[in-house]
């Protein structure tokens, strides 16, 4: 896997949408994803090696990640993956 500065400006301009709500909403784009969120009061961390899903993982060759301050305080962190994986019917190996 290499990172792809195409996919990383694609997940930059996502997450610059989320920084009004920061909501952990797929884009629906062209490339595979996890959004994930931190917020310091109360510590609640929903970001780590799981957010990003192994069977999403399996065939990507590009990445690129972004992450924005949101208006709540709250971090948005979102990285994508070309090509997408989480196919229906699709084995993860």
């Amino acid at each position: 896997m290499t990172w792809d500065n195409t996919v990383a400006a694609y997940a930059q301009n996502y997450a610059n949408q989320r920084i009004g709500d920061c909501n952990l909403v797929h884009s629906g784009g062209p490339y595979g994803g996890k959004p994930c969120m931190e917020q310091r009061r109360p510590i609640r961390n929903r970001c780590g090696l799981r957010a990003l899903h192994a069977s999403g993982l399996a065939n990507s060759v590009r990445l690129g990640c972004a992450k924005v301050r949101c208006n709540n305080g709250g971090t948005f962190i979102g990285c994508n993956y070309d090509p997408p994986g989480n196919i229906i019917g699709q084995r993860p190996y």
